[in-house]
């Protein structure tokens, strides 16, 4: 089977048409001897048949002979006939008259007519009681003469014993002169007369045995039998009545047991004359050809033969069936020789198919080529049905490219706002770094102005005890509160750069917001792209199903561009997690820096309040030459207000150590969106990878016209990148919002977007070349 399967369509048809004409050929002989054997059977059952149809019909027309003696006997002419002559034997006219009487039935009897029993019955004769003829009348109505008899010799003590028991009587066959000068064979029939229950004569019917029997050889000729007629009476037993010879007939030197001239006979003569049944035998030797069948008749001691030679016959059917075995070999040949040019003509359209797929698959995969489609049997419904098959292919792998164009240019324009992002997250690192440092040193100023106030406290605290040395130390009052008011200055100018910092923070960490929001926008768009390459991918591989054994390759490029659009999604997934996680701690940072902006504000504020405080212990100190009596009053108001300032600057270090620890905060989040940051340009390489690995694997194709595809690619090398970028930022911006839109309402109706997509992409292609075919004979 394999070695089969390896040869050629045309050589496996050959040998199935030589294989198919054996088999009919041993089919055909096996038949005809079948048929021959059944014909050989058939002979003997037909040859029967027809023998004893002819026989039943010569006793049926036996029968009817004895019925018209039987009838003649009855008849009340016949019997008073015979009453007058037994009566007055003497009365000549009253007989003649009485014969005349007869002669009207007895004359519509022998008239020669198309009756079949008219032409049998050639005589009637009537006898008295003493068994003399006193009637007799030939064919026609002609008297025949009462002497010379022919059957006279017959009617001794048979005709007695006839006329004795009421029976009926046939005569032997015998021959009698005929009227044209001709012997024929006849016998007669006998039958008693019988009146008042006695018998007074005889009627007896001559019958022909020439028009009996002269359709039986006629009906046997046509077989090429010989047919003869054999009497199996005691006093002619073994008598030939009727043969082919006409010196065998009534001849007792003849006879069945003793004919030399046919010795194949005489094994079988005392079966043949026996028999009450019939039989059929062939004989064996060199005449094993020839068939024996013989017939009883019916009411008569007769038995038809006949001998057929049937090699005759069998050579007849022989050559028929020799001439309708070269009818049939003629026939396979003349078969064979049309198969093979049909089989030639297919086979030269399977191998042109053959060649035009050779040359589609050949080097990268052309599929702008096509098949010839010559004619409108089922190889052209092929050719035309996987033209169409590599056009969606082509279609679909057109879409795949575009999609995978367009995912590529969305990688490299998020791969430029990582790189932004980035930038940014770096300034503001940078900056929180600053305000860190500004803060630790903002504090250490409080600090210092901390120590300041309780100096002044206690310094205050002197005055009101010792206020006699009011005036030596209100000289170092002023000192102290000229350090305090530049401490303040420097404190609230440090303050103020910590305001403007997070000022600028928060601007940083509000365009980050909203650089991340564009970023989960486009990720929303690569996840829509993602899932309808896995719809195209899908129906990739239902259609290269559809082709059987040559979409297979189809289907490897299907799972790859499913697996890769699987792939694409799952990272952008992980980029929409990322973008998730940068907004919500760049919301947290926005929020940190917004309670850091409303306590500096506040620091500032408590810091100005402890200016205008030092201004005025300014102001008392360069005035305490003149109040040293007011001051013992003012010492505790002004013991109460260096309290309040010491709380303030205790409160305000306080605020300033907390807007540390949340600055540090806001540097461990934005370490952290940095490391994020990072990842996502990693997704984004690896996206970018994925992109280039499927355009390497649709390398392998070619989609459209060389001079197209290269007019494409130079207009894409011509655009420069920061164009790029902008133009992708506007357009994939649109398409997002137009994406959202669609896939909001059209949820659910992927096969109308897929039509849409492949109808649009119709229209964009440019016409795929076909395989070019001789000129008259491509389809049209």
């Amino acid at each position: 089977m394999e070695f089969f399967n390896n040869l050629k369509i045309k050589t496996r048809l050959f040998f199935t048409m030589v294989l198919v004409s054996l088999i009919l050929l041993a089919l055909t002989f096996f038949t005809s001897e079948q048929i021959r054997n059944a014909v050989k059977t058939q002979i003997p059952v037909q040859i029967q048949t027809i023998l004893s149809s002819e026989a039943n019909k010569i006793g049926v027309a036996v029968l009817a002979n004895e019925k018209v003696a039987e009838y003649l006997g009855r008849m009340s002419s016949t019997v008073q006939f015979l009453s007058w002559l037994a009566q007055a034997p003497d009365e000549t006219e009253l007989i003649e008259q009485w014969k005349q009487v007869l002669k009207t039935p007895v004359n519509g009897l022998l008239v020669k007519s198309e009756d079949y029993l008219a032409n049998e019955i050639i005589e009637i004769a009537i006898l008295d009681i003493d068994g003399e003829t006193v009637f007799r009348m030939g064919t026609n109505g002609k008297d025949l003469p009462l002497t010379d008899l022919p059957y006279q010799r017959y009617i001794t003590g048979k005709m007695r014993d006839a006329v004795e028991t009421d029976g009926v009587y046939r005569s032997p066959v015998f021959f009698q002169q005929g009227e044209d000068e001709m012997r024929e064979r006849i016998f007669f029939i006998f039958k008693p007369v019988i009146s008042q229950r006695k018998k007074i004569g005889m009627v007896g019917i001559g019958v022909s045995l020439e028009s009996l029997f002269e359709n039986v050889p006629g009906s046997l000729a046509t077989v090429g039998g010989k047919t003869s007629l054999i009497s199996s009476e005691y006093s002619q037993n073994g008598f030939y009545l009727s043969h082919s010879e006409q010196e065998n007939v009534l001849d007792p030197q003849r006879r069945i047991f003793l004919n030399s001239n046919e010795p194949e006979l005489q094994d079988h003569a005392e079966r043949i004359v026996n028999n009450r049944s019939g039989f059929h035998e062939f004989l064996t030797g060199d005449k094993a050809n020839m068939l024996l069948a013989a017939s009883p008749i019916p009411n008569s001691n007769w038995v038809i033969l006949t001998s057929v030679d049937t090699q005759g016959m069998m050579g007849a059917l022989n050559k028929a069936q020799n001439f309708s075995l070269f009818l049939i070999i003629f026939g396979l040949v003349v078969m064979t020789g049309i198969t093979m040019v049909v089989i030639t003509g297919v086979v030269n359209q399977i191998r042109g198919v053959s060649q035009g797929l050779e040359e589609i698959s050949r080097g990268r995969g052309d599929l702008t080529k096509r098949l010839a489609i010559i004619g409108k049997d089922e190889v052209t419904e092929v050719s035309d049905r996987f033209n169409k098959f590599i056009g969606y292919i082509q279609r679909l792998l057109l879409q795949i490219q575009d999609v995978i164009n367009r995912l590529s240019h969305m990688a490299n324009g998020i791969s430029n706002l990582t790189l932004q992002s980035n930038e940014s997250i770096q300034n503001i690192f940078g900056n929180t770094q600053r305000i860190t440092k500004a803060t630790k040193d903002s504090a250490g100023t409080l600090e210092s102005t901390a120590a300041a106030i309780e100096e002044i406290s206690a310094n205050s605290q002197l005055i009101a005890k010792r206020s006699n040395r009011a005036y030596e130390e209100s000289v170092q009052n002023r000192l102290k509160a000229t350090q305090g008011m530049e401490a303040v200055r420097e404190a609230s100018t440090t303050i103020k750069e910590i305001e403007r910092a997070v000022g600028d923070s928060s601007r940083v960490l509000e365009e980050l917001k909203n650089q991340s929001r564009k970023i989960g926008k486009i990720v929303l768009t690569i996840t829509a792209i993602s899932r309808q390459t896995n719809l195209l991918a899908l129906n990739a591989a239902i259609e290269a199903a559809r082709a059987g054994e040559q979409g297979k390759g189809f289907v490897v490029v299907a799972a790859n561009v499913k697996k890769l659009a699987e792939q694409s999604a799952k990272a952008a997934e992980e980029i929409g997690a990322l973008i998730g996680e940068i907004q919500h701690k760049t919301n947290k940072a926005v929020e940190e820096m917004s309670l850091g902006k409303d306590k500096v504000q506040e620091g500032v504020k408590i810091i100005n309040q402890a200016g205008g405080y030092l201004d005025e212990i300014g102001m008392a100190s360069e005035s305490v030459n003149v109040q040293v009596q007011d001051i013992s009053k003012s010492s505790v108001e002004q013991s109460k207000n260096i309290e309040a300032i010491s709380l303030s600057i205790e409160n305000l270090s306080i605020t300033t150590k907390t807007t540390t620890k949340e600055v540090d905060g806001v540097l461990d989040s934005l370490k952290s969106q940095r490391d994020s940051i990072q990842d996502m340009a990693k997704i984004t390489k690896h996206l970018s990878m994925v992109a280039d690995e499927m355009n390497r694997m649709l390398a392998h194709f070619v989609l459209e016209a060389r001079e197209v595809t290269e007019s494409i690619i130079s207009g894409k090398k011509s655009g420069k990148k920061s164009e790029e970028a902008n133009e992708y930022n506007t357009s994939d911006a649109e398409v997002v919002e137009s994406g959202d839109d669609a896939s909001g309402e059209n949820e659910g109706d992927d096969a109308a977007a897929h039509e849409a997509a492949v109808a649009a992409s119709e229209k964009a292609k440019p016409e795929p070349a076909a395989l070019k075919s001789k000129p008259g004979k491509g389809k049209k």
